[in-house]
């Protein structure tokens, strides 16, 4: 008989997971979301505030993560007890679990030139487009700034070009190539949702969707039908990695917000 996937490793400290929208008029904060193993779903930190379960919101000091401790009851499952003579499995384990807690997603209205500052400022390689209630649009990658530019950057050879300025004309000899770059929005190149994985999803399911739709990265949807993450193969690549003992487990990930 299947068992149900045990959403944390950690005993009574719930992730508090924040997801960001950039958009034309900047950066914002969606909402603030904590996992509830009571109700088995996320739901908005400031609801999960004010239940009677709830003992406060600290910081994790070795990974400046914010963590909200819970007294419910069946949170029992410890990373000790899934160090015992059973190894912990993938299909098990959520994808909550082991995804980013501070997702950047993007509004399909902002501007390709603002997309690529954004991928190159934040050192990651693709992003959820999200509406303005949260839920998944599609998700927008490098590989789709790349496309974009090849499809519509027309090369095009004029016999002669004249420039002017107030003190000379000069002209450009035969040969001369100018590049055509015309502007755009995520909404132009992102790639329409196909694939979402619900919080409840396990490891072994997002490993297994995205090896065989060939697909690197997948959008994380609460039972609401909001954004509340994004889990790559790099995710799943790390926690095989730290279950396996090769890696730390708790280390601080890489400064981005969310994977590479």
């Amino acid at each position: 008989m299947s068992q149900e996937p045990l959403p944390f490793p950690e005993n009574e400290l719930l992730p508090i997971r924040i997801c960001r929208t950039a958009s034309p008029a900047g950066e914002n904060v969606n909402w603030f979301s904590v996992y509830c193993p009571r109700r088995s779903g996320s739901i908005a930190l400031a609801e999960c505030v004010e239940c009677g379960e709830c003992e406060g919101v600290g910081t994790d000091p070795q990974t400046d993560s914010a963590y909200l401790r819970c007294r419910w009851p069946s949170h029992e499952w410890t990373e000790e007890a899934a160090r015992g003579a059973e190894p912990v499995q993938a299909d098990r384990v959520s994808v909550v679990a082991i995804m980013s807690g501070d997702t950047l997603c993007v509004d399909p209205e902002l501007r390709l030139e603002a997309l690529l500052q954004l991928f190159l400022d934040r050192g990651i390689s693709g992003a959820p487009v999200v509406d303005k209630q949260g839920r998944p649009l599609g998700v927008v990658s490098k590989t789709d700034l790349l496309r974009n530019q090849q499809e519509t950057a027309g090369l095009f050879e004029l016999d002669t070009v004249v420039a002017e300025s107030s003190d000379r004309s000069s002209k450009m000899e035969l040969g001369f190539h100018l590049e055509q770059v015309r502007e755009g929005k995520v909404k132009d190149i992102m790639t329409p949702v196909s694939f979402t994985l619900g919080e409840n999803a396990t490891v072994a399911r997002a490993a297994a969707l995205m090896a065989y739709e060939g697909v690197h990265r997948v959008p994380v949807i609460s039972t609401t039908g909001r954004v509340i993450g994004l889990i790559s193969a790099l995710d799943v690549a790390r926690w095989v990695a730290e279950t396996s003992g090769f890696c730390l487990r708790g280390a601080t990930r890489p400064p981005s917000s969310q994977p590479r």
